[in-house]
């Protein structure tokens, strides 16, 4: 104390400015990181797992549709009814492939594109499976479009199901690891700032 009762006021004065200016800019820098963590943290939860699951959600509703519509086929008889579900069809596999094309634009780590490949193989089985026992059934050969069905087209599309719950289960994981560590800095750094507060008032009043 006896120091800086011999320190004059000017200079005191100097020094309270000049360690609230650097205070002031600690915490703006300290809030500055805090808010680009977080909308780091919040893009890649959006782009990388949010953006994924509604992708992959869809891809597996036009799927299941597309599973009631060959299983329609195969008591469907008179040509217009077939062609009806043959265009929903066409038009549900256009958004399954544009739903596919999305996913690997994206941002992806290594087990999403691993499993994304997984997707794109048991979908090519699927098709394959689903083209067959629709040549069938839309020529008079429905018997032989359910046996093709229970021999290996339901097990294949268990299989593509499978692939893809696994991914978006895994982006669900992942958003809440994302979110839960976007917390956890978002708490230490609200930390820091309260010391670095009570830090530079303390020595500001010392002074």
């Amino acid at each position: 104390m006896g120091i800086l009762n011999r320190i004059k006021i000017r200079t005191k004065i100097s020094v309270l400015i000049i360690i609230m200016v650097i205070g002031i800019i600690l915490i703006g820098v300290i809030g500055y990181r805090n808010n680009v963590n977080t909308n780091e943290a919040f893009t890649i939860i959006y782009e990388q797992n949010l953006k994924s699951i509604e992708l992959l959600s869809d891809t597996r509703t036009q799927s299941r549709a597309n599973f009631a519509n060959v299983l329609n086929l195969m008591v469907v008889t008179d040509k217009e009814s077939q062609s009806i579900v043959l265009e929903d069809i066409d038009r549900r596999k256009g958004i399954i492939s544009d739903n596919i094309s999305a996913l690997e634009k994206l941002e992806l780590d290594k087990f999403q594109t691993t499993q994304l490949d997984l997707v794109k193989v048991n979908s090519t089985k699927w098709d394959e499976v689903y083209n067959s026992m629709v040549d069938l059934a839309t020529t008079g050969k429905a018997d032989e479009a359910s046996a093709m069905f229970s021999d290996s087209g339901q097990g294949v599309f268990e299989e593509l199901k499978t692939s893809i719950r696994d991914l978006v289960n895994y982006n669900i994981e992942e958003a809440d690891k994302s979110y839960l560590l976007n917390e956890k800095k978002e708490k230490s750094g609200i930390r820091f700032l309260i010391i670095s507060v009570v830090a530079i008032s303390l020595v500001c009043i010392l002074i």
